[in-house]
């Protein structure tokens, strides 16, 4: 992914994270610093829409 309007760089390094779970209408879910952070946010994205 290319942040053009360097929109999603700012948020990466206020959060210090490596990972950002955007929404497809550009929502940021949460920011990760790490995989295994990321799998926990991708589980707890995942439930809520299962729920």
């Amino acid at each position: 992914m290319v942040d053009v309007d360097e929109v999603y760089l700012p948020l990466l390094r206020e959060a210090r994270a490596r990972f950002l779970l955007v929404r497809p209408d550009h929502h940021v879910y949460g920011a990760a610093r790490t995989s295994r952070e990321l799998a926990k946010l991708v589980d707890r994205f995942r439930s809520g829409l299962l729920a």
